[in-house]
């Protein structure tokens, strides 16, 4: 990683990793019935975002991110990909940490190490054209280099951007998942 990034650009690529998971996070969520308690942890990332562009942090809505972070991890049940969830929990809540520490060393390379290590706990192959060897964590990786490069070539505009589409296939990835008949933890005939 690029060592010259000040530290709101890494904040900003913190928060874009955290809310990437999140695109496949919140389908398992609400799935669950925990859309309403994530909401507040994804408005906390998104803020962080809107911070990395100079806005001022609302720290009430900081805390309530973490209020709906904790009531998802505590209520989130053993359904498919829990493993995958749980770590994506952590990415989340590192990503919040570093949303709430004004002017510090950011951690991005932590925060990269925990979403690759989510993306290994998840539950089977990924669709081809995530990752021709169908590997999340190749996916994983490569969504790293992709936002790292649109933030240094474009700002935080081609940031979200990118950072959209990516969002988008791990959302598809989590709704593939839930429609996979007999996936682990599903009951017996689901479809």
């Amino acid at each position: 990683m690029d060592r010259s990034l000040d530290s709101s650009l890494e904040l900003a690529l913190t928060c874009s990793t955290a809310l990437r998971l999140g695109g496949a996070l919140y389908i398992l969520v609400e799935r669950a019935g925990l859309a309403d308690p994530y909401y507040l942890a994804d408005a906390g990332l998104r803020a962080g975002l809107r911070a990395a562009a100079g806005r001022t942090l609302n720290q009430k809505l900081l805390q309530h991110a973490w209020s709906g972070l904790d009531a998802v991890q505590k209520s989130y049940p053993a359904k498919p990909a829990a493993a995958f969830t749980q770590a994506g929990f952590a990415v989340i809540a590192r990503a919040l940490q570093v949303v709430g520490q004004s002017n510090q060393q950011h951690g991005l390379p932590e925060i990269h190490s925990l979403a690759v290590d989510a993306a290994v706990l998840w539950p089977g192959p990924v669709d081809s054209s995530m990752d021709p060897g169908r590997r999340l964590v190749a996916y994983e990786e490569a969504c790293q280099t992709d936002a790292h490069r649109a933030l240094v070539d474009g700002g935080l505009t081609k940031l979200r951007q990118v950072m959209g589409a990516q969002e988008l296939a791990y959302r598809r990835l989590a709704e593939a998942l839930s429609r996979k008949p007999n996936a682990p933890g599903s009951p017996p005939g689901a479809a």
